[in-house]
């Protein structure tokens, strides 16, 4: 009798413990799922116009679950948490508000083309997921933010037309894994921050059509400062050394000290890691890299009518690569 009251006894327990579970998990869901509905309706609210209805109309309501709302997209692993935002291309006009911050699962923001206005809430910093930032062609103001520098998975940045003003943050530098950063058409000014070559992924980088003074060239009013600082992403890149590292001072510089080296004696600047002297093709492939370095000389030339236009850029590099695939297949 004992035992079998013990055996009760167990299994209420056992009961009880799993139904905790099942309701915290339950709640949990209930609450991430109303966290990111409240954030969307919050920018609902923001919306000043909207001329085709799309968010002001009847779709975002909680009449009709989150996931399912026009430019909305969930994940299929967390049921109720939105990963995308995409509301591009509707002539919305409005703020965003602070509470677009709670979308803790969102990976990607796509606001562009529309006329948005105001400041960037700093509570956006809260995106941790985030990789995709798109506000194009709004009319954003004031500084651009320097939290955008602690969103660290952040493969896109692109704010291209709109009225941001000031200096561009050194701490976008910290973003390692960017590939894309396009800020043309604003109203930007001062240097170009040495941190811009930390970004060893980049692919792109659009500054122009700013007030901006050169990197590495006070004073100098740039319209071509990203063929400028792609030259000095390129040294940055096959050196492993940056402008601003301690051998570097008033009598040399990274591009001086690159220039000295070209064409015979890349070999003393370059990464050791990137060429190895017992391949039989290794002669072959310090000219393409000495090729490079003249590439991003032509790139970083003091008069910005003297730069390589971009479409030059790629054409050089294109054939530097085939040289270099030609030198693989050999080998």
């Amino acid at each position: 009798m004992v035992r079998n009251m013990d055996n009760y006894k167990k299994l209420c327990i056992e009961l009880v413990l799993s139904t905790c579970l099942v309701v915290s998990t339950l709640a949990m869901s209930t609450t991430n799922f109303t966290t990111d509905q409240l954030a969307l309706l919050s920018l609902k609210q923001h919306i000043t116009s909207d001329p085709g209805g799309s968010i002001l109309g009847n779709n975002w309501s909680t009449a009709v679950s989150v996931c399912e709302w026009i430019g909305v997209t969930c994940s299929p692993r967390h049921p109720g948490r939105v990963t995308q935002v995409n509301i591009s291309n509707m002539g919305l006009a409005g703020t965003i508000p602070a509470d677009i911050g709670n979308l803790s699962f969102l990976v990607s923001l796509d606001m562009r083309n529309n006329n948005f206005h105001g400041v960037p809430p700093e509570r956006m910093v809260n995106l941790r997921r985030l990789r995709y930032i798109d506000l194009r062609f709004n009319n954003f103001v004031g500084e651009v933010p320097s939290w955008f520098g602690f969103l660290d998975k952040l493969q896109s940045l692109l704010l291209s037309k709109n009225q941001f003003s000031g200096v561009i943050p050194k701490q976008i530098g910290n973003l390692y894994k960017l590939e894309h950063l396009r800020m043309p058409y604003n109203n930007l000014e001062g240097g170009i921050p040495k941190e811009i070559c930390n970004l060893t992924m980049l692919k792109s980088l659009v500054l122009c059509s700013n007030h901006l003074t050169e990197y590495g060239s006070e004073g100098l009013v740039s319209t071509r400062c990203d063929v400028y600082s792609y030259g000095i992403v390129l040294m940055e890149v096959f050196t492993r050394k940056k402008p601003n590292d301690e051998m570097f001072g008033e009598n040399l510089s990274l591009k001086s000290w690159i220039l000295d080296s070209l064409p015979n004696a890349i070999v003393q600047v370059i990464d050791a890691n990137l060429i190895r002297p017992d391949k039989s093709s290794f002669s072959q492939e310090l000219n393409c890299i000495s090729a490079i370095m003249e590439v991003a000389m032509k790139c970083s030339r003091d008069s910005p009518r003297d730069r390589s236009t971009m479409g030059d850029v790629l054409e050089e590099l294109k054939k530097i690569k085939l040289l270099l695939s030609a030198l693989d297949r050999e080998d």
